[in-house]
């Protein structure tokens, strides 16, 4: 069978599978992406606040989690931060950068995502919308390979709902407990947030011993921003065995704990002093939901899958992108592992 013979079927454009889509059909296959929303790339369109941080010059294996394996090294070698530089500028879009994290020029993400269809469009991969009755099996049959880049549960309103796992579960592939991450933690109050609600302060966050800083957020609720959401994986799975979770806040970290692009932050009188004790110590009820969680954490064990994402004990399937177990912090490394599994997979 010739290249320009193999037929690819995607399910899933979003980030992940529109490149995967991209890359298919520059090698010249015959690509069909499936979608159940009516439009591609929903969540991409509003990722990073709608700016698109697509990736970042710090890349190293203690950007990502994962649970059972140590293959994050090998794989951030094969696809570095300039590789994803040069996909994203091969879909004819400038680029621009501020303290190593990197954006379209036009600081749009809906223009990554309008670049990404019209290439695909231009290559020839047709995209199909309001898919919603797929036969796993018939795809498998009638296609050369079939690509699951279906998304997590997070932010459901984009379209990740979760159906990926049931066609999972249709072909016998394992995959770990999915949970909520990069959200928020609902934390028991003794008067601390009704006081400080609103306010934003410098601190360092802690849970079982993992320990993120930088801006936080005080809620009503609880506790929120960057730092915050880079430590929630942990309180989520720790939640989810049913043991008691609590968080640490130091509120006057030393300054080498802080990121420099906060410590350089312009307009830092937005910073308010907090009522209480410096450091505090406190009960976490629940994290957010996966409606308003970023990512989640779990999915396919890279154990199970070969160097180009497919499924070892399924051939002619590939998972990538959120349905992998493997979850970055802030700062672009949840796309750069998109378009990493996307075009690896498809390579």
């Amino acid at each position: 069978m010739s290249m320009s013979a193999e037929k690819t079927v995607i399910i899933g454009a979003g980030a992940s599978g529109l490149a995967a889509a991209v890359i298919q059909a520059r090698m010249g296959r015959s690509v069909t992406v499936l979608e159940h929303r009516d439009r591609a790339g929903i969540k991409l369109s509003i990722t990073g606040n709608g700016k698109c941080n697509f990736t970042n010059a710090y890349m190293t294996p203690s950007c990502f989690h994962e649970s059972r394996t140590s293959r994050l090294n090998e794989l951030l070698g094969r696809f570095t931060t300039e590789d994803a530089i040069d996909f994203i500028k091969s879909l004819g879009i400038g680029i621009c950068s501020k303290d190593g994290y990197y954006y379209p020029e036009t600081l749009k993400a809906g223009d990554v995502t309008e670049a990404l269809v019209k290439e695909c469009e231009s290559l020839g991969a047709v995209i199909r919308y309001g898919v919603t009755d797929i036969d796993i099996d018939s795809i498998r049959q009638d296609s050369d390979r079939v690509i699951l880049a279906c998304g997590s549960r997070a932010h459901k309103e984009t379209g990740s709902n979760g159906t990926g796992y049931k066609y999972l579960e249709r072909l016998g592939i394992s995959y770990t407990r999915i949970l909520p991450a990069l959200c928020a933690l609902y934390c028991e109050d003794d008067g601390f947030f009704r006081d400080n609600r609103g306010k934003r302060a410098i601190g360092a966050v802690s849970i079982d011993g993992q320990t993120a800083a930088g801006e936080l957020q005080i809620t009503d609720y609880g506790l929120s921003g960057i730092p915050v959401f880079n430590i929630s994986r942990y309180a989520s799975i720790l939640l989810d065995g049913g043991q008691k979770v609590s968080v640490t806040v130091n509120f006057d970290p030393k300054e080498d704990m802080i990121p420099e692009i906060v410590r350089n932050r312009s307009g830092s009188n937005v910073y308010k002093p907090i009522v209480g004790d410096r450091i505090k110590t406190f009960i976490v009820r629940k994290t957010a939901s996966f409606d308003r969680s970023q990512i989640c954490t779990g999915g396919v064990s890279l154990d199970d899958l070969s160097d180009d994402f497919e499924v070892r004990k399924v051939p002619g399937v590939y998972v990538i992108g959120e349905m992998c177990d493997v979850d970055g912090i802030c700062g672009g490394y949840n796309l750069h592992w998109a378009w990493l599994s996307a075009c690896l997979c498809a390579k």
